[in-house]
């Protein structure tokens, strides 16, 4: 939870000593979450900020605990665990969930379920949009952002930083979802610059 402050600490430095008004988090246990919360609670008590952003935390449909209390208003397990590309993220319960929660509560936050199908759209954006290859479970905050947007909790004009928490080397199949057929080109050079055309 200590080292999770760092990443904080990092996104006011890259923002000019700002606060964005959203961190979307990609949350299993919570400990990233409220790790990141307490980091930019003590910048702002040290005086390096002057704002804190409100903080999103968002996993799978059917096996996002933490995203379920927060919708429910109660801390409960789930009864049971979807299957979900975001295996990271998925579990009957977290056992951070009470300091995620108090961050979400304390910030004037959100959580939002993301689906599998909205992850994919989310990882295929990140690779032809900004070159990142990014794991199922590293991109459902992305995936989470414009369900916000459309539900009118976040504003278009408002900064938003999107935790982008896994590297897709961690799970390379699921680049095969993302990613369409090869095509198979002879290898002589009228074919490729026929292809090219």
């Amino acid at each position: 939870m200590e080292g999770d402050k760092t990443i904080a600490y990092e996104v006011c430095e890259q923002l000019g000593w700002k606060t964005p008004e959203w961190v979307i988090d990609n949350v299993g246990n919570g400990t990233h979450l409220y790790g990141m919360w307490k980091g930019f609670k003590e910048f702002k008590d040290l005086g390096f900020i002057d704002d804190l952003p409100k903080m999103v935390a968002t996993g799978p449909v059917g096996g996002a605990p933490i995203v379920d209390c927060f919708k429910k208003g109660e801390v409960a397990p789930l009864e049971s665990c979807e299957e979900s590309i975001a295996e990271g993220l998925v579990s009957r319960w977290s056992y951070d969930a009470p300091l995620a929660l108090k961050a979400l509560k304390e910030s004037n936050g959100n959580a939002e379920y993301v689906s599998d199908g909205e992850i994919l759209k989310a990882m295929s954006l990140l690779a032809r949009l900004e070159g990142i290859f990014a794991e199922p479970s590293g991109a459902a905050c992305l995936a989470a952002l414009p369900k916000l947007v459309e539900a009118g909790i976040i504003d278009r004009k408002d900064e938003v930083v999107c935790l982008i928490t896994g590297n897709g080397l961690k799970d390379p199949k699921s680049g095969r979802r993302i990613s369409k057929k090869p095509i198979n080109i002879p290898l002589n050079v009228d074919a490729i610059k026929k292809f090219l055309k």
